[in-house]
């Protein structure tokens, strides 16, 4: 029998849970033995811890909710089924005996309907710029004044490069994935690997590079080495540049072209790093961790804090994250509905007090992204088309793309 959790064993790899003797890794393995033979009490018992490692994998909590249907105690997957409504997401649940028993549950027709409902498009889009182009599987956007105007530089993946609008700014060497205007310069983190189609026969590459924000320029590349890495994120700190690396879990800083990028922090707690953005009252640095939620850094100590959930909201599948007034506005497109988010914070800053969903599940969107503060609005990429092509950089077959859009959504 095919294991039910191929995809989460091969995030157990990691180096994310590396060092943990009864972890992350060796629960799924039980989980799956006990799927294979048919000890549902197992399954359940193996997931449930497996989920205090990543609470916000959606991927795990359904098959928790499968254990336990298929161990008879329907109360506790009606009740984690509704929590996931509650949360304003959707599950499939269909295609196992163990989930038609629960359909079947008279209390489960509420949770189906409260599902279906969330999945309903909320918001409207507000189209700020579109380029008609398909094939750049963009990422990232950042906003500049220049000359007294608005301007969007926006980094992509697929054919590498930084575009102003319909103009190529600057040639790159890389997928650009995440940008940052600092003075004179645009900051970019680049990697060569797959769906970059420049991609050569050589090894993959990941580092930070600077252009000109006038000319583009470049004025300094420099790699990052010391093994395999997928930089992402990019924020402007007092401290220098900080990226995330979401291959190898771990925070990178530079200083400056003169300087070479080093490691600030690694934590066991971290699984997949995404978006990353700095609080400058409170001095800290907000982390987005797709399947552990939000995480703040002192830089001047290296601690690292789990930000507290008392919204009971889901914190899990958060791309691009932004600062803004105190909250955090964030790109949550690893969840169904996929949304716009706007995370409370408390005075601290050490809880998330409520989570408000400022978009979802827009037609005009494909798969967005990251985003920028402008002014009193947060613009995000809508259209980056990730689902078009597989992990390996080839087009999937009969996906559809659509052009560059900016979307602007007003935070006052």
């Amino acid at each position: 029998m095919k294991s039910l959790f191929a995809a989460a064993a091969l995030l157990a790899a990691s180096p994310a849970f590396a060092g943990e003797p009864e972890g992350y890794d060796v629960l799924i393995e039980q989980a799956n033995a006990a799927y294979s033979a048919g000890d549902w009490a197992g399954m359940a018992t193996a997931l449930d811890a497996a989920q205090n490692y990543i609470p916000y994998s959606l991927h795990i909590t359904r098959f928790r909710i499968l254990a336990y249907s298929e161990l008879g105690d329907f109360e506790e997957a009606l009740a984690i089924a509704r929590t996931v409504a509650k949360r304003g997401l959707s599950l499939a649940l269909d295609g196992k005996p163990g989930f038609d028993a629960l359909r079947a549950q008279p209390d489960f027709a509420p949770i189906a309907e409260q599902m279906s409902a969330n999945l309903a498009p909320a918001g409207e889009a507000d189209i700020i710029e579109t380029v008609n182009r398909d094939s750049l599987l963009p990422e990232s956007v950042v906003h500049a004044v220049i000359g007294g105007k608005d301007r969007y530089y926006v980094g992509a993946v697929r054919t590498g490069g930084v575009y102003a609008g319909k103009a190529l700014h600057a040639k790159t060497n890389g997928g650009v994935y995440g940008l940052k205007v600092v003075d004179d310069l645009i900051w970019t983190v680049e990697n060569t690997r797959a769906p970059y189609a420049g991609k050569g026969e050589g090894a993959e590459t990941s580092g930070f590079h600077a252009y000109d924000v006038a000319i583009g320029k470049e004025r300094c590349a420099v790699p990052l080495n010391g093994g395999p890495a997928v930089l992402g994120a990019l924020e402007t700190t007092p401290f220098g540049l900080v990226a995330s690396d979401s291959l190898t879990p771990r925070l990178v800083l530079i200083e400056g072209c003169d300087s070479e990028p080093r490691v600030i922090l690694e934590d066991p707690r971290f699984a997949n790093l995404q978006g990353v953005a700095y609080d400058p009252g409170r001095k800290r640095l907000y982390i987005a961790d797709y399947l552990a939620g939000i995480f703040s850094v002192d830089l001047e100590t290296g601690a690292a804090e789990s930000v507290a959930n008392a919204a009971d909201a889901h914190l899990g599948g958060i791309d691009g994250l932004s600062f803004y007034e105190g909250d955090l506005i964030g790109v949550q497109n690893g969840t169904p509905p996929q949304r716009i988010v706007r995370l409370h914070l408390s005075e601290k800053g050490d809880a998330v007090t409520q989570l408000d969903v400022l978009q979802q599940a827009l037609p005009e969107w494909n798969e967005p992204t990251n985003g920028t503060i402008a002014e009193d609005a947060f613009v995000y990429v809508a259209t980056s088309n990730w689902p078009a092509y597989a992990e390996d950089g080839s087009e999937v077959e009969g996906a559809q793309r659509q052009p560059l859009r900016l979307i602007s959504v007003p935070l006052d």
